[in-house]
């Protein structure tokens, strides 16, 4: 199937989609259990900030890469 192909690109709209807001929900969640982690386990709060800033980070440029990609197959769809 050639690559230009609107409903090979659809397919490619799909999967990507529902791999950006997986991975953008598996940052929440991971930013829940930081912070359970700190509550119960007495995680350090320098650590915590740390991996929380990481987790924040990440959840943006995942957001700025779903945003682009709805601009870039938004005729397709």
């Amino acid at each position: 199937m050639d690559v230009k192909d609107p409903e090979r690109k659809a397919e490619n709209w799909t999967a990507r989609s529902r791999l950006q807001i997986s991975a953008y929900l598996d940052c929440n969640e991971l930013l829940y259990q930081i912070d359970l982690a700190r509550g119960l386990f007495h995680l350090k709060g320098k650590k915590a900030e740390y991996w929380s800033g990481l987790a924040l980070e990440t959840r943006e440029y995942i957001k700025r890469w779903h945003e682009s990609d709805i601009d870039r197959y938004k005729y397709i769809r």
